[in-house]
């Protein structure tokens, strides 16, 4: 999974970014992070907007990955429910979100 980190102080974040919150610095490099992470908390959406209503029900869920980097993305459906703690692999980004799937 790419991420971006600061060319100066060398923290982490989920792009996009533009200004590095640590140190104030504009610099960055992308940098390739393991996508396995831990579900930190979670929702089922049952009422969703319009362009998403033939896809209820479907989790959401913020995911922490290494470095203590936090992200929120679409759980991939995989007939099991998920729980605090449960591990993860990212599995892909398209234009609407970061889709992850429980491992």
């Amino acid at each position: 999974m790419k991420v971006i980190e600061c060319a100066q102080c060398h923290r982490t974040f989920i792009p996009p970014k533009f200004t590095c919150r640590a140190c104030g610095h504009t610099d960055f490099q992308e940098k390739e992070v393991p996508g396995k992470g831990k579900i930190i908390s979670f929702t089922t959406i049952w009422v969703a907007p319009e362009s998403f209503m033939d896809q209820v029900p479907y989790d959401i869920a913020v995911v922490e990955l290494a470095d203590n980097l936090k992200i929120t993305g679409r759980l991939i459906p995989a007939g099991k429910k998920p729980t605090i703690d449960a591990p993860v692999e990212f599995d892909q980004k398209d234009e609407k979100a970061y889709w992850f799937k429980l491992i």
